[in-house]
């Protein structure tokens, strides 16, 4: 019999900031941490996003500006 999930009862995770965060303020939030001189992966970690996802919400931000 295969193990499943159910089976190994993992842990529900909790929610990542950015899903009770509007998409502006994540943006923002973003922006400020990355000025202050963080780097990528300590922002996603920060934000719970991955640090793929945190460099192209900065490349649209710098793009639209």
């Amino acid at each position: 019999m295969p193990k499943t999930r159910q089976f190994y009862a993992f842990p529900i995770p909790e929610f990542s900031l950015n899903k009770h965060m509007d998409r502006e303020a994540l943006k923002q939030m973003i922006t400020d941490l990355r000025a202050e001189g963080w780097s990528l992966r300590q922002i996603g970690a920060e934000v719970g996003l991955h640090f793929t996802r945190v460099r192209q919400l900065l490349s649209r931000v710098d793009s639209q500006v």
